[in-house]
């Protein structure tokens, strides 16, 4: 939305930049103020009345790098305004219920509204036009949120990468780390703002002095062109020596000229030489300092150097002490080894007869081993023998078993059949008859 009115204070001015920017400094901020208000005065005064009006009013702020930015989010007690003017999408005046509320008389201090000179208030976004702001300033504005690649950059300006790149490359603050990407230095770019105000303030103070100086040597020479039309006749003789003095004091004003020209270049070759001594000097004094380091590392490595002699010369008399202990000790233990030695040898030789002692038993054991052995054999031989006897009886009687078995199944099948005959009636009948002519028998 763009508004033909015009902003009405500082305030105002100082609003809608830091709401298009997320932070600036004073000397940024000096330029936008210049280009709108407060161009008749200087850089310091705009800088002062700038300062002081930030300081003054809540909704700047300053954060913990020295930049100022502005508190987005506002006032709550003016939210109710804030909707009402957003509803409407035109500019809103107080009404009589609006004066009654005091808390809604402070929108100068709710960074969303900016008074016109009308006195209507307006949104601080309404204002914003982007065609306002240089593409140099644009492309710090998207640095400043985030880091951005040179296509990013160029899409987002809607532009060709050309261009972005040149701008790029022509101002200081912007520099390119290792990845490609593109990053703002806000204490490069003020000190930039800085400079270039200075700069400019002086050439408008030069100007100034120019055009002044140049009104007045024009109004004294048309004031003496009056005198000369009126006292032409007079002056001829005047003049044409005042035309001989002329040319010699051209002639002289050239030859100054060249000697200023000459001693400005002579100044130059003097500041050049200068800077190379400069330069020079500052290089004898870094070289200077880093033998000087040196020399105090020398030193110091030298005292720790002696430190670590008296340490040495401790220990190596220490050393030498724990030698002697060592030597006496070493001939008390040679006497000690000397003597177990000897007796080590006796208890060689005893131990060397106890060996052969055994061996001979071994020897006979072995012997008796060896005829134990044979005996053993013979008898498993027999044993075997017997035992291969005794396998064959074995299994003649497993077979003579297998068959008396088989004849108990036929003699219990006889019985059976037999019994099962006894069973019948006649054959019972005959049986008791025989049974009872036994008994009467042996009667």
């Amino acid at each position: 939305m763009r508004l033909a009115k015009n902003l009405n204070s500082l305030t105002d001015i100082l609003k809608t930049v830091l709401c298009y920017f997320p932070c600036m400094s004073e000397e940024e901020l000096v330029g936008y103020v210049r280009a709108k208000m407060l161009k008749e005065f200087s850089y310091k005064e705009v800088l002062e009345k700038t300062r002081n009006c930030l300081k003054q009013n809540p909704c700047f702020y300053q954060n913990d790098e020295g930049f100022w930015a502005v508190r987005k989010e506002g006032i709550r007690e003016n939210d109710s305004f804030f909707k009402q003017v957003l509803i409407s999408k035109k500019p809103q005046k107080y009404t009589l219920k609006d004066k009654k509320n005091k808390k809604v008389q402070q929108l100068s201090r709710d960074s969303r509204f900016v008074q016109l000179d009308d006195g209507s208030w307006a949104l601080t976004y309404w204002l914003i036009n982007e065609s306002d702001f240089l593409l140099r300033e644009k492309i710090a504005r998207e640095l400043m949120i985030e880091e951005l690649r040179l296509e990013e950059l160029a899409k987002r300006m809607d532009t060709s990468p050309e261009k972005v790149l040149k701008i790029l490359k022509k101002y200081p603050f912007f520099e390119q780390n290792g990845y490609g990407y593109y990053k703002l230095d806000l204490k490069l770019k003020k000190v930039y703002a800085q400079a270039s105000l200075k700069y400019m303030d002086v050439i408008k103070k030069l100007r100034i002095f120019y055009t002044d100086k140049k009104s007045k040597v024009s109004a004294e020479v048309l004031a003496q062109a009056r005198e000369a039309l009126e006292q032409a006749a007079a002056v001829q003789f005047l003049q044409r020596k005042s035309q001989e003095e002329i040319n010699e004091l051209s002639e002289k004003i050239a030859e100054k000229d060249f000697l200023l020209a000459l001693r400005r270049e002579e100044l130059l070759r003097m500041s050049r030489e200068n800077e190379k001594l400069r330069r020079k000097a500052d290089s004898i004094l870094y070289q200077c300092r880093l033998w000087h380091a040196r020399y105090q590392r020398v030193i110091r490595d030298k005292e720790e150097l002696l430190v670590i002699k008296e340490k040495l010369e401790n220990s190596v008399v220490n050393m030498f002490q724990k030698l002697n202990a060592y030597r006496e000790k070493d001939k008390e233990n040679r006497k000690k080894l000397f003597e177990l030695k000897n007796t080590f040898e006796e208890k060689v030789a005893k131990l060397e007869k106890e060996v052969i002692e055994v061996q001979e038993q071994l020897k006979k054991a072995e012997e008796n081993w060896q005829k134990k052995e044979k005996k053993l054999r013979q008898e498993l031989e027999r044993y075997s023998l017997d035992l291969g006897f005794l396998l064959n009886e074995k299994e003649a009687l497993e077979k003579r078993e297998k068959e008396l078995l088989e004849e108990i199944e036929k003699q219990k099948e006889i019985i059976k059949h037999q019994e099962d005959l006894l069973k019948l009636p006649l054959i019972n009948i005959l049986c008791r008859i025989v049974n009872w002519w036994r008994t009467m028998n042996n009667i």
